[in-house]
């Protein structure tokens, strides 16, 4: 039976000022998003994450030895 394959990673604090910042900026004077105006900006802007990071995402791409990349802002607490 097929079954899905998830790939997580938790960010660091660092990482989420880092991204909030960049996410801010990128935002910066947009009232509403327009998926046009931003696309061809977060290539860039994503060249500012930590390299960790990046290396997650490039080698979610580059392999695709899981079907899905769930960014986490922390720890997920499980229940029995």
């Amino acid at each position: 039976m097929w079954q899905l394959k998830n790939k997580f990673v938790t960010l660091t604090e660092d990482e989420k000022q880092e991204i909030n910042v960049l996410v801010l900026e990128l935002m910066d004077n947009v009232s509403q998003i327009d998926f046009t105006s931003i696309l061809p900006k977060v290539a860039v802007y994503a060249q500012e994450m930590s390299r960790r990071l990046r290396q997650v995402f490039y080698d979610f791409k580059l392999y695709q030895q899981e079907h899905t990349l769930c960014v986490q802002l922390g720890a997920i607490a499980t229940t029995s």
